[in-house]
């Protein structure tokens, strides 16, 4: 794997985690919206889902990232 790919798997990491942080601000608003404020669980799901998926997806990027040597 070369610089460039390793560069691109780098912005492609920081991408996702930006995502997953705007779902887990997002998400629970809309919760709030649709269940009128009684599904605290739901609301709590709705912020720390994102951010695990993201997690666990990063690390499988940066695994592919660091596990091979550079050319």
């Amino acid at each position: 794997m070369n610089r460039a790919k390793k560069s691109t798997l780098i912005a492609s990491n920081a991408a996702l985690l930006t995502a997953a942080m705007l779902a887990s601000f997002v998400l629970p608003l809309i919760t709030d919206s649709i269940t009128e404020g009684r599904a605290n669980f739901l609301r709590m799901l709705a912020h720390t889902f994102p951010l695990f998926v993201a997690i666990a997806f990063s690390s499988l990027l940066i695994n592919k990232a660091v596990g091979e040597p550079v050319d």
